[in-house]
């Protein structure tokens, strides 16, 4: 809810002169009918009186305002007549101007009344905390957002006593009812300032609030939401940081909307080809040689405040593909930084170089890879890093992301022992609910390729359309990972040729299961359970395999007793 003095700072920051009739209509009605405590306020307002001048005098002199001027007189007729009106000589021009229109009976009738001596006096009560508040608050606040057209009274101090009352409460369809979605931009960039002004007294939730607020105004219609994903530029990235804003502040949002945001979020990086301002990172150094390299992209060691970070540098080396690329890695960003959770590696932000080479920065996992860890562990607990995959995976699908490249070496291990998906890259929307999460892909020669890991529904070559990850198709991946870490070798690794892997997987084809000799770090009954799981979750028809969530709940998953250290990514 938003009380009087936020109406007044979204009206000044709009600038009062481009708001069209039928918002100023709304809002003088709005002041008109509030409690005397209400009205009191606005005319001891130096902001509100600027506002009211400008209307005024537009009403007096542009005839598409003309119709404008009872609803004026009325709202004036409201205001106690303050000493602050008196003394504004432009205020009383403008009354008398009044007089010289062809007025119409109820026009005269109110404009009399409103010029008579009895009205024409203070009629204020003497100063209290009340409108003498308001008043401050709102100079506070215009000061804080450097807002130069507002005078301010030295012996102002910064009250931030606010009106409780609830009768004077204005709701955000109150303001945005009648206004034009060209406003968009303006008013979420009023809303930002006034979380970043210290002496505003707005919180988090209520920026969220009325943020949430302008984004449901953009979805009325087709054509204001394509006009929305059309900004460029300072308007685009005004939208940008807003929506982002409203994602990491608004925990409690329903899936439907949190999905819809996402998806216009990424759009609209995707057409501006911007990104929230807030992920962008400076001061990182990076050392001069890879430690890893794929098609898209290199893996570099380096620092950020401190800290060993991982920097996965994006190669854009021919111009053609420059576009395409930083597309797929906006929508990564996009997508990444909304995700936080334990078993989900943490992005920390965009560094973009001297030489413009952009690098997604997360924290630096010296176990390494999920292979790599068992290689120097063998006697690690392996259940536990089973357990933790499918915690994120259930975490992804809950939030609509698909990975879409689950195998061990997109798995990394942090310093407390706990695994996490990752190497995420080059996400896209694959449909009007799921995310697809696709990475950085390695070639199919190495490590085994990404064949290994994929569902026979992704093979099909009797399907012309190209075909798309899914949340069946992440459990598929998920089985062969379980077979990974059960094994410490790869799915098929009897078979060197991928092309032959390929034709099993399509003939209904799984690797074999190990002997219970082979597997010394599992009991017996463990290895029957949990290749039971494996089996359900690599069956060839993708619906008859058991969601992220169900898996999660399976005996067999939930550890109880779990021996590493608090989890941590230092």
């Amino acid at each position: 809810m938003l009380r009087m003095i936020t109406l007044i700072d979204l009206l000044n920051d709009h600038g009062p002169k481009d708001v069209h009739l039928e918002g100023r209509m709304i809002v003088l009605t709005r002041v008109k009918d509030a409690p005397l405590s209400y009205r009191q306020g606005w005319a001891e307002s130096s902001a509100a009186l600027h506002i009211t001048k400008a209307w005024l005098g537009a009403a007096l002199s542009h005839a598409k305002f003309r119709s404008c001027l009872l609803a004026m007189l009325q709202f004036l007729e409201s205001l106690p007549f303050t000493a602050r009106m008196a003394r504004d000589r432009d205020f009383v021009e403008l009354l008398d101007q009044i007089q010289s229109l062809p007025l119409s009976e109820e026009e005269s009738t109110i404009y009399n009344r409103l010029m008579s001596p009895s009205a024409r006096h203070d009629t204020s009560p003497p100063q209290g905390p009340v409108h003498d508040s308001r008043e401050r608050v709102y100079d506070v606040k215009s000061v804080a957002l450097g807002n130069n057209s507002v005078s301010k009274d030295s012996t102002v101090q910064a009250d931030e006593e606010m009106i409780s009352s609830n009768e004077s409460e204005i709701t955000a369809d109150d303001i945005f009812s009648q206004f034009r979605v060209d406003d968009i931009a303006i008013y979420l960039e009023t809303t930002m300032r006034m979380l970043r002004a210290p002496q505003s007294g707005w919180s988090e939730a209520d920026c969220a609030y009325m943020i949430h607020s302008i984004f449901q105004k953009a979805l009325d219609t087709r054509e204001s939401y394509q006009y929305m994903l059309s900004l460029t530029g300072n308007d685009a990235q005004l939208v940008l940081d807003a929506l982002h804003f409203l994602l990491a502040y608004t925990p409690s949002l329903p899936p439907p909307d949190r999905r819809q945001i996402l998806k216009a979020l990424q759009r609209l990086s995707n057409r501006s080809q911007l990104y929230p301002a807030c992920l962008a990172l400076t001061n990182v150094e990076r050392e001069p040689h890879p430690i890893a390299s794929g098609h898209f992209g290199e893996v570099y060691k380096g620092y950020f405040e401190g800290k060993v970070v991982a920097l996965k540098l994006i190669k854009m080396y021919e111009r053609t593909k420059a576009s395409v690329i930083t597309k797929a890695v906006l929508h990564e960003v996009v997508i990444w930084c909304q995700l936080v959770h334990r078993n989900v590696l943490p992005f920390l932000g965009i560094h973009e170089s001297e030489e413009g080479w952009i690098s997604l920065v997360s924290p630096w996992m010296r176990h390494g890879s999920l292979p790599r860890y068992l290689s120097q562990k063998p006697n690690a607990n392996r259940l536990l890093l089973i357990s933790d995959v499918a915690s994120g995976l259930a975490y992804l699908h809950e939030h609509g992301v698909v990975h879409g490249d689950l195998k061990g070496v997109n798995i990394l291990v942090s310093p407390s022992g706990h695994a996490c998906l990752a190497d995420f890259g080059l996400a896209k929307i694959a449909d009007n609910e799921i995310i697809s999460w696709t990475s950085i892909r390695t070639s199919s020669t190495q490590g085994g390729g990404t064949i290994r890991w994929q569902a026979p529904e992704l093979h099909d070559p009797n399907d012309d359309v190209t075909p798309k990850a899914t949340p069946e198709s992440d459990v598929y991946s998920f089985a062969c990972v379980c077979y990974e870490v059960m094994t410490s070798r790869l799915p098929f690794y009897e078979f060197p040729r991928d092309s032959t892997v390929i034709m099993k997987i399509m003939q209904g084809h799984r690797p074999s299961k190990p002997a219970d000799s082979d597997l010394p770090w599992f009991e017996a009954d463990v290895i029957r359970e949990l290749w039971r799981l494996v089996e359900e979750c690599w069956q060839q028809n993708p619906s008859l395999r058991p969601g992220a969530s169900d898996i999660v709940q399976r005996d067999i998953i939930r550890v109880d007793a779990d021996t590493r250290t608090e989890h941590s990514w230092e």
